[in-house]
């Protein structure tokens, strides 16, 4: 996991939960993806 993915996720959480996948930017992707891998560990 990229040192900047636990913060991109957790504006995404913050700001962006109602979007889908789709409508993620290409950074906040894949940290999304890191995410919700590690919460579900």
């Amino acid at each position: 996991m990229s040192a900047l993915s636990k913060p991109y996720a957790l504006l995404i959480i913050q700001r962006q939960s109602g979007l889908s996948l789709e409508q993620l930017d290409q950074d906040a992707r894949p940290a999304w993806e890191d995410y919700d891998r590690l919460i579900q560990d």
